[in-house]
């Protein structure tokens, strides 16, 4: 049997196998991450882990998992480190990183986790909790207070089971501390939000206000809020990959990552406390994060939307079976090109173009196995800001005509919900309010009008703007007629042809 990777067996790898050029036991924690699942391991670990070969310091990272302890018990019998493996083309390269220090499982080791937040040592909070891990209503653009985790923070605020909750208890613990005045805090939101760091500082007051007025004072003065984009695809890793990574290298590692060599971090200039070398591991710190934002959200997340539900109606396991489909990867580039792509601000050192036709070629990656039904997960959640705030733009911009395939994503979507493709194979539907939306299409589906009055009455995912559209509407209801007429295949090209 193979020995599992340790802080030990780091020391007598091979030598095709990249180690970290610092001793990671001489460095301390400075970071905290809340939701240390796959993309964690494979983009902030990683420069954070560079930044700590150049320049050292103090800012190993302390993970939190949320729910599950499956990561803790991957990562801290291996000592925290794990093993990154970059796959493209054929190739493939295997690093070892060792920026975590140790992993923290929330439900079950509540005290630590809150000792920990509130240790004046850590400097900064990062987090990947996904869109709905922030309890944030986008209709009303505030906290959602009718979440159950949020309901149950308020009543039992030393009990937190949501990540606001988490925040609001770890700065009143800090607050109250004998060094509540020197115990600043960054805190970095690393998700796919537009203005992330906004909507963290605004769920944190909102629940601040309600715990202690005194707090809410006292994090304005001693906590940054800091958006940031980042870009890297981060697939769930198979028995295969661990099993290849045995065989190859000769050792276990039960936290492996797999991932593809591109990688990006932009984060907002706004930190109130020291911070990691991250500049030197190819970190962009800027003003103002939004343009970054939208570039990606409306180009890269926008068109891998697109690729999941209708890949997943056409019969596409694989986001690079997908792509390489002709009509599909015909309707991505109208997407990107004439849909979307006007809607993002220029920037002086990139080339929209270039740009997209390298996510294109991302997607295009088989070595990097992303499942469609994966991208699906959370449409409820993604869609507003990866397809509904372009289409916003535009029909204010009285552009609805450059929106062909921006509505075919949302039409696709209503028919993904129906839980079964174009053949009648069925499939498991991951949203937040599945229940609800697979109720609602299944009820509705023959009948549109009542379909998309039901989604806009007991939903709060279409903006207010596009609801009050009558051609929005209209095209809305026309599209689903059409998908259920003539197909997801004759649909979309009839939506091309349409364009032309």
């Amino acid at each position: 049997m193979s020995e599992r990777l340790s802080a030990t067996l780091v020391k007598s790898l091979p030598g095709c196998v990249q180690c970290p050029r610092y001793d990671a036991e001489q460095h301390g924690a400075g970071i905290i991450h809340i939701g240390i699942g796959a993309f964690h391991r494979g983009h902030q670990a990683v420069f954070t882990d560079d930044a700590l070969a150049q320049s050292g310091g103090d800012w190993r990272i302390i993970g939190v998992s949320l729910r599950s302890p499956t990561v803790k018990e991957q990562l801290n019998p291996q000592d925290g480190f794990f093993t990154l493996i970059e796959k493209s083309t054929g190739k493939s390269t295997a690093r070892v990183i060792g920026s975590i220090k140790e992993v923290i499982a929330a439900r079950e080791e509540p005290q630590k986790l809150s000792e920990a937040l509130a240790d004046p040592s850590i400097k900064i909070v990062t987090m990947t909790v996904t869109e709905k891990g922030y309890h944030y209503d986008q209709s009303s653009q505030s906290i959602d207070w009718e979440s159950a985790d949020i309901q149950h923070d308020l009543v039992f605020p030393n009990e937190p089971k949501s990540m606001p909750g988490l925040l609001v208890k770890a700065c009143l613990k800090r607050m109250k501390s004998e060094y509540s005045h020197s115990s600043k805090l960054t805190i970095i939101s690393c998700d796919n939000l537009p203005e992330n760091g906004a909507i963290v500082k605004s769920v944190v007051l909102g629940l601040a206000s309600r715990v202690d007025k005194k707090l809410v004072t006292w994090i304005q003065n001693n906590v940054s809020f800091c958006s940031s984009m980042v870009d890297r695809i981060v697939p769930k890793v198979t028995v295969a990959d661990g099993q290849a990574l045995t065989q190859q290298y000769g050792y276990e590692d039960q936290g492996l990552i797999v991932t593809e060599p591109f990688k990006q971090w932009v984060i907002e200039d706004n930190f109130c406390t020291e911070r990691p070398d991250w500049e030197s591991a190819g970190v962009l710190f800027v003003k103002q994060v939004s343009d970054y934002e939208k570039l990606k959200l409306r180009t890269l997340n926008g068109s891998h939307s697109a690729l999941a539900y209708m890949g997943v109606l056409l019969g596409h396991k694989w986001i690079h079976q997908a792509v390489i489909d002709p009509l599909l990867v015909t309707v991505i580039q109208r997407l990107m090109q004439k849909e979307t792509g006007p809607t993002i601000p220029t920037f002086p050192n990139v080339d929209l173009a270039e740009y997209q036709q390298q996510i294109i070629q991302r997607f295009e990656n088989s070595d990097i196995a992303y499942a469609t039904q994966q991208v699906a997960s959370d449409g409820s959640q993604k869609l507003q800001q990866r397809i509904l705030q372009a289409m916003e733009e535009l029909y204010r911009e009285n552009k609805e005509q450059h929106t062909a395939c921006l509505m075919a994503t949302l039409v696709c979507w209503l028919r993904y919900l129906k839980g079964s493709d174009e053949k009648g194979v069925t499939y498991i539907i991951n949203d937040p309010i599945a229940d609800l939306l697979h109720a609602l299409v299944n009820e509705h589906w023959e009948q549109p009008i009542d379909l998309v009055d039901a989604l806009f009455k007991q939903t709060s995912i279409f903006p207010t703007s596009l609801k009050t559209t009558p051609n929005f509407t209209k095209r809305l209801i026309d599209g689903i007629h059409k998908i259920t007429e003539l197909g997801t295949h004759a649909y979309l090209s009839q939506i091309l042809q349409d364009a032309e």
